[in-house]
């Protein structure tokens, strides 16, 4: 609640004095009520910030807004929309040279290609990004936060073709990060892919034992994608 009234606060401030002020508090706003499952409020919060970088020609802004948009819309279930969304963001990222904003993008469209069963095509994507997160050249600062995303897809992908041994690699690569950076959101993706390796090795003891982790502590941050994904599992 206090994050949700201090970025309210900043899009005021932004609002009198700031257009930059206003675009990262609409933005970081929305990106807030979409892990909360506000979604009425989170989309009305993106809408109203793209529109305004749009307006104003901002290239920095406007495929994190579509790429957050395609990302909510993924989490209301309506694909084809985020499939859209996500397209435009990445063609906006790629044409700035923003490499951040083009993985982003990418790696959503991998996961709704997952979601759709269709494994080539998301190896295709998710392939495209894990190669400069393994480039040495590659700034660690820049692709810190959607390389763990990566590697719970990667191990999403893995667990999807039958290979147990590459998904849980990739699952322990994803927790590793999350544990050092504290990104709860796949800490839970990462104890259920543990999960669910087990349960397909019918080893049900582990499994119940890793689906017992994230489940705390996705209930401790509410959002109710990953609530219902893990109570799935159990």
């Amino acid at each position: 609640m206090r994050a949700a009234e201090l970025y309210d606060e900043a899009i005021r401030l932004g609002r009198a004095h700031n257009i930059l002020a206003t675009l990262e508090g609409m933005f970081m706003a929305g990106v807030n009520l979409t892990g909360q499952g506000a979604y009425d409020r989170a989309l009305a919060s993106f809408d109203e910030g793209l529109t305004l970088a749009e307006r104003v020609g901002d290239e920095n802004y406007t495929p994190r807004y579509l790429n957050s948009l395609g990302w909510l819309h993924m989490e209301c279930g309506d694909l084809d929309r985020a499939r859209e969304l996500n397209q435009r963001a990445a063609e906006g990222g790629r044409k700035r040279g923003d490499h951040e904003s083009f993985a982003n993008a990418e790696l959503n469209l991998g996961d709704i290609a997952l979601l759709n069963g269709d494994l080539a095509l998301a190896r295709e994507y998710l392939q495209g990004v894990h190669r400069p997160v393994k480039d040495p050249a590659t700034s660690k600062w820049m692709c810190w936060r959607y390389s763990i995303h990566l590697f719970a897809s990667l191990g999403e992908l893995a667990l999807a073709g039958g290979d147990l041994d590459g998904a849980r690699e990739h699952a322990d690569e994803c927790l590793e990060r999350a544990t050092r950076t504290r990104s709860r959101k796949y800490l839970v993706k990462g104890w259920r892919l543990c999960g669910e390796i087990a349960k397909a090795r019918r080893i049900w003891e582990d499994a119940d034992n890793a689906l017992r982790e994230p489940l705390a502590v996705a209930e401790f941050i509410g959002n109710p994608t990953q609530l219902w994904a893990t109570h799935m599992a159990l």
